[in-house]
């Protein structure tokens, strides 16, 4: 974990079934222990939930995991950054690995100032869409909270503290 103070940093702030939120603007401010649009799509529900089944079977078994990764940080270190609670953040360098998640939605890609704590994760150990043994989620959790790279170039940044948006790089609109 690192503390970060006025460091520049990027979110993709997606509009999809699991973000209750606004898409922000320039000057938001944002404090992540309001702001966590994965989280709040189980707590409040999602508007896929109703429409898609196999939709919400992903969505509970992407929990479960969650869930799992959360006890073992609380294990390993308690004071990393908190996936329930984090921004998702990415530096400049990285920003066309992750715009590839966004082709389907609308998205704003934020460029924020941010100060708060900061843990650089890679996202291949959370990467699992079909269900695995919870043995094995467990496994790969401490490879993450480790900070294990497995391959450079899908680094996540989990962010918790506030950060402003000082700019909106792009605003992304699917077609019809």
């Amino acid at each position: 974990m690192q503390k970060v103070k006025d460091e520049i940093l990027y979110h993709f702030n997606a509009k999809n079934g699991l973000n209750h939120f606004s898409l922000l603007e320039h000057g938001s401010i944002i404090k992540t222990e309001n702001f966590n649009p994965f989280r709040n799509s189980y707590e409040k529900g999602s508007i896929d939930y109703d429409q898609h089944p196999i939709a919400t079977a992903k969505a509970y078994w992407r929990f479960t995991k969650e869930y799992v990764f959360e006890q073992t940080r609380m294990n390993i270190n308690n004071e990393l950054p908190s996936r329930w609670k984090c921004l998702w953040l990415t530096e400049e360098n990285n920003k066309d690995y992750w715009n590839k998640y966004y082709t389907d939605v609308e998205y704003k890609l934020l460029k924020l100032k941010v100060t708060g704590n900061i843990f650089i994760a890679d996202a291949y150990w959370v990467e699992t869409e079909k269900p695995i043994p919870l043995e094995h989620v467990g496994q790969r959790a401490i490879h993450y909270w480790n900070g294990d790279i497995f391959r450079n170039g899908k680094q996540e940044i989990l962010f918790e503290g506030t950060a402003e948006v000082i700019d909106v790089v792009d605003h992304f609109i699917p077609s019809k």
